[in-house]
């Protein structure tokens, strides 16, 4: 019977080159628990690629070029193996046997999601017989065409922790983070005219238990999908400093509010509230999480001016229009003062909402979310 090497034979092995030259040959080295990678399965039509490598964030790099395939006998299973996991919809397993003899155990484990289906994998590689590490949190996000994101339930304990959300605003997801780096860059996935096609970002978020987290964001705008944008946010690990707070909301949420008004900054370029500040003991501060539903008489003069806004041959303007939460309530009256921003590409403008009296009653009434709210203001 052949004597099955120790771990110290086997490391000798690994690091013995092989009869002959061969150019694309490396000793493998056992790689260290960060050694997970992330990989983005997001569009049906798009090859996968990798947007988190151990601790290091990547911006949709080719599978090639990931740390845990050091040789060309590891990296051209690694796609295979996501193929697998795909069509599976379940951890898949792959054993590469090196020309030094050393066997390497590839494991993928899939990224589920809104229907279950497969969104991205988590790959690691190492050692035939050590156990794999606990993988990085990975949730999915997946905006339809009115921006109401729905969440992966990974996603969900990831930005709001146990609560029962399925699905988020715009001006929610933004306000689940301490910092949310380019912005800007975010909201132009949601462009109207010329969208882009695929995005990083980068945030913090601090959980329940008080610690900070590093999250990285990589979204898709997928082909031939009812979706306008799915995205992955992949927990990078603890923040070992405390970063700062960001200046931008900061300011913005110390701002004095008058009774009945709420601030709102609209991204013009996609006609989207993405900031939404109010005193919460009113009832106008649960729009945060309500989709406006316009008059459709008032809906002209609103694109008009959003038009005008973005083309800068406006800077302010003031008016009053209708909305409503749901089809059976009565239509709210709002005046809006509109202000355009200095800012650059993604082109902004701040919003001053006013309630014009009576408010009639409406679904943010009996909101259980709005509720809450309000009791904690007070």
């Amino acid at each position: 019977m052949t004597k099955q090497p120790d771990s110290a034979d086997a490391r000798r092995l690994a690091s013995a080159p092989p009869n002959g030259k061969d150019p694309s040959w490396r000793p493998y080295r056992p790689r260290t628990s960060k050694d997970w990678v992330v990989v983005e399965m997001l569009d049906d039509w798009s090859e996968p690629t990798v947007v988190v490598d151990g601790q290091f964030r990547r911006e949709f790099s080719a599978l090639k070029r990931i740390s845990i395939a050091p040789n060309t006998a590891i990296a051209e299973r690694v796609k295979p193996l996501l193929i697998r996991c795909g069509k599976a919809r379940t951890s898949v397993v792959d054993n590469v046997t090196l020309r030094s003899g050393t066997l390497v155990k590839l494991v993928a484990r899939p990224v589920y999601g809104i229907s279950g289906e497969v969104r991205g994998a988590t790959v690691w590689a190492g050692p035939e017989g050590e156990r794999p590490p606990r993988p990085p949190q990975v949730g999915v996000l997946e905006w339809n065409t009115h921006l109401v994101a729905s969440m992966s339930p990974t996603a969900r304990a990831m930005l709001h922790g146990d609560s029962k959300l399925d699905s988020l605003l715009l001006p929610e997801l933004i306000a689940a983070f301490d910092r949310f780096e380019d912005r800007a860059g975010f909201l132009s996935l949601f462009s109207l005219m010329n969208p882009v096609a695929k995005w990083t970002g980068a945030a913090t978020r601090t959980y329940g238990d008080g610690t900070v987290h590093q999250l990285h964001l990589a979204a898709r705008t997928p082909w031939a999908s009812a979706s306008t944008v799915r995205a992955l946010v992949c927990d990078v690990g603890q923040e070992r400093v405390q970063p700062g707070a960001d200046l931008y909301e900061a300011v913005l949420r110390c701002v004095p509010i008058l009774p009945g008004h709420a601030l709102g900054i609209v991204d013009l370029d996609a006609m989207a509230v993405h900031d939404w500040v109010a005193n919460n003991n009113e009832p106008i501060a649960g729009w945060l999480h309500h989709q406006p539903r316009p008059h459709p008489e008032d809906l002209v003069q609103v694109v008009e001016l959003g038009r005008d806004l973005l083309n800068g041959t406006r800077t302010r303007a003031r008016f009053r229009s209708r909305i409503r939460f749901d089809d059976n309530d009565d239509w709210i009256t709002v005046e809006c003062t509109w202000h355009r921003l200095p800012s650059g590409a993604q082109r902004q403008a701040l919003i001053d909402v006013a309630i014009v009296a009576p408010m009639p009653a409406s679904v943010v009434d009996v909101c259980p979310r709005c509720k809450q709210m309000r009791r904690e203001a007070c």
